[in-house]
């Protein structure tokens, strides 16, 4: 399908028709003009862009499959990123096949800052920031169902609340989480989910990087995260009684300066089908808390293996017994 290039710019003052000298300037006209194969430009602003109500990205053809929108700075494909103040309002991504790309967003809500719920939807390449406290079901970053984030080293989602991701039968690939208590919330359902090369660490008050809910499903993975300054670095809570027979592979991911590594709250009775294996532990002060359940080839770091995390520079480093170990033994934190 053909490429047809769209603009949006709500500073603009055109005629709103969607082209690049007269871009659109209404949300409300953009969403109920897009057709499959539309690409929509969204220019970055000279201030932040603050929407009057929800942004709702739910396409009026609710069975459009290549529809895109993507921010940029002077050209298009320049990588820039359409910039948003929510105001306390949300961004919403309900209808199917969206490709959301290069967005910057900054808001405060007691819900979502960034909701996404769309069948085969992506977003890529977005920074979200929650500027203050929230209600404890609230994220900078919640996906549903069939969505996935995307973006190595430049998908930030920074919460002040209590997770600052949430997913549920979801994909999450090459995204950085900051959390200030949870980093990372995941609801498994009962359909696979993938959590792989993601980078998850707090500024010292975090409780938990990866916080496992629900039922593992079929086919779970997490692999090759890096997870750093938790109280637990992955931590199963109270899950439903299938969660029993479920399946989840954790493998190839660091767990640093936690006070638990990875720890199994249902150890006894739950949770007996996930595997661990090649997990790098450094300064934790319990490596694993798992009952019945053991960490195959594990590596104890006894050096930082990172470049320089005061900086969240989290790529490894060549000393022996930390990131030299890592490379040596297998990939970590999305590096090869």
């Amino acid at each position: 399908m053909a490429i047809t290039e769209r603009y949006f710019d709500p500073s603009h003052g055109g005629t709103n028709s969607g082209t690049e000298t007269n871009p659109w300037t209404s949300w409300a006209t953009m969403i109920g003009a897009v057709v499959a194969g539309d690409r929509v430009n969204a220019k970055r602003q000279g201030s932040n862009w603050q929407p009057a109500a929800t942004i709702d990205f739910s396409l009026a053809n609710t069975d459009l499959l290549v529809s895109i929108f993507r921010g940029y700075t002077t050209t298009i494909g320049d990588g820039g990123k359409f910039n948003v103040d929510t105001q306390g309002n949300q961004f919403n991504c309900t209808g199917k096949g969206a490709l959301i790309q290069n967005v910057e967003i900054t808001g405060s809500t007691a819900n979502h800052i960034v909701y996404v719920n769309g069948d085969q939807a992506m977003i890529e390449n977005f920074d979200i920031t929650q500027t203050s406290a929230a209600a404890n079901n609230a994220y900078a970053l919640r996906l549903d169902d069939a969505g996935a984030a995307n973006g190595f080293a430049s998908t930030l989602a920074t919460g002040a609340s209590a997770s600052a991701v949430n997913i549920a039968r979801s994909t999450l690939t090459n995204t950085i989480c900051v959390g200030t208590t949870v980093a990372l919330a995941m609801n498994f359902g009962f359909k696979s989910n993938s959590v792989v090369d993601c980078l998850l660490y707090s500024f010292g008050a975090g409780t938990k990087g990866i916080i496992i809910t629900g039922n593992s499903g079929a086919g779970g993975l997490i692999q090759g995260c890096t997870i750093d300054d938790f109280d637990d670095g992955i931590n199963f809570a109270s899950m439903n009684a299938q969660s029993s027979n479920g399946v989840l592979n954790i493998s190839d991911c660091i767990i640093s300066n936690a006070t638990v590594g990875i720890e199994n709250v249902d150890s006894a009775t739950k949770n007996m089908g996930a595997t661990f294996q090649s997990i790098a532990f450094y300064n934790c002060t319990t490596d694993t808390d798992l009952g019945d359940n053991e960490v195959r080839d594990k590596i104890s770091l006894t050096v930082d293996p990172y470049t320089d995390a005061s900086t969240q520079d989290y790529s490894l480093n060549n000393t022996a017994g930390g990131g030299a170990d890592c490379r040596g033994t297998a990939k970590f934190g999305g590096e090869a």
